[in-house]
């Protein structure tokens, strides 16, 4: 895919900075080729706005902004739009912050700490459905797994491999080559991690 842009979307941006917001406008610009971007500052105003407008995108900080009005807006978002993109963006890639965006249902994460080159990849993978996984993010989730969820949410082999690969530091494409599985296959196995997480945290939702 390279830098190509990916044809024309909207996009609802809601971070609490003025400045960073404005560079992440620019960077949505730069690789999607936007047909509109907006940005506001606060959960409130992004409400406000859904109420007339349906973007394509969702890109929500969760470093600065409250998170109990972000993971309502999240839920919401996936529960009567799930084919829309929600992408959260952090400082770290194994916060309590992170994990409870993931269960509330966003597709991925970006570092915002990353150069303009790496966090611009990021959002490319993201939005065509290549979520990002670290080590940190992967120690994470065979915790939560192991831990928390095993009677509910029983790990398939493969999914497992994977957390345990990555954990142990390799890179996601390296991972994929000792399991010998295609990049796109360990993406999709990402996605159902996150998508196991987002099923764990319906009930709570409805509760």
């Amino acid at each position: 895919m390279g830098n190509s842009k990916q044809g024309c979307l909207s996009v609802l941006a809601i971070e609490s900075d003025s400045e960073l917001c404005s560079w992440l406008s620019k960077q949505l610009e730069l690789v999607y080729g936007v047909a509109e971007v907006r940005a506001v500052a606060s959960v409130a105003a992004a409400n406000a706005l859904l109420t007339a407008w349906t973007p394509d995108l969702f890109v929500v900080d969760i470093c600065t902004l409250p998170l109990d009005s972000v993971l309502p807006l999240i839920t919401r978002i996936k529960r009567s739009q799930p084919r829309q993109r929600c992408i959260v963006t952090t400082l770290y890639d194994d916060s309590d912050e992170l994990l409870l965006s993931l269960r509330a249902g966003a597709d991925g994460y970006v570092k915002i700490d990353e150069d303009d080159a790496l966090f611009i990849q990021q959002l490319q993978d993201v939005v065509l459905g290549r979520p990002r996984l670290t080590a940190k993010l992967a120690r994470r989730l065979i915790s939560e797994f192991g831990l928390q969820y095993r009677d509910e949410l029983a790990l398939v082999n493969c999914e497992m491999s994977v957390l345990e690969l990555v954990a142990s530091g390799l890179s996601v494409k390296r991972s994929a080559q000792d399991l010998g599985m295609s990049y796109e296959a360990i993406a999709n196995t990402v996605r159902g991690l996150f998508g196991k997480l987002h099923d764990q945290h319906q009930p709570e939702a409805a509760a």
